[in-house]
């Protein structure tokens, strides 16, 4: 007796996540860190819409495919050229 396994797909449910989007342009501009810019959460699924928004903190302009981890500087703003450090006496 041979066993095939049943033809029918079972299909995995998509699990709800979150993620944090971050801009990719801070640091390569002088700055300390990366300025967060939104969070996300829920059942994220790649649709290839892409949404642009600017950085509050290197004015940048930021592009992301939803649904997917890739993230692109469209536009860069200007070079951090003060960097201030805080010191603590």
């Amino acid at each position: 007796m041979i066993y095939t396994a049943p033809t029918v797909a079972t299909s995995v449910p998509k699990a709800e996540s979150w993620t944090e989007i971050r801009c990719p342009a801070c640091i390569p501009l002088g700055w300390s860190a990366s300025k967060l810019l939104f969070k996300v959460s829920g059942v994220m699924s790649a649709s290839g819409a892409v949404l642009q928004l600017r950085c509050h903190r290197c004015r940048s302009l930021i592009a992301w495919e939803i649904g997917t981890p890739r993230l692109q500087a469209v536009e860069k703003g200007p070079k951090n050229d003060k960097r201030q450090k805080v010191s603590f006496e």
